[in-house]
């Protein structure tokens, strides 16, 4: 998230709030936690699918 919101010029709570936001209106994790990164759930992968 850190890295996210430093090349979005943003705050991290900023960022982690735009991420949870969605995640609470569709009832899925969209981020996971992989080591020091973040990583597309399934569900995560089948959202940006549907944007697509």
């Amino acid at each position: 998230m850190a890295k996210a919101a430093d090349r979005l010029d943003m705050a991290v709570q900023t960022v982690s709030t735009q991420v949870r936001e969605p995640e609470k209106s569709l009832g899925y994790e969209l981020l996971k936690p992989a080591g020091r990164r973040m990583a597309l759930t399934d569900a995560g992968i089948a959202a940006m699918h549907r944007e697509s």
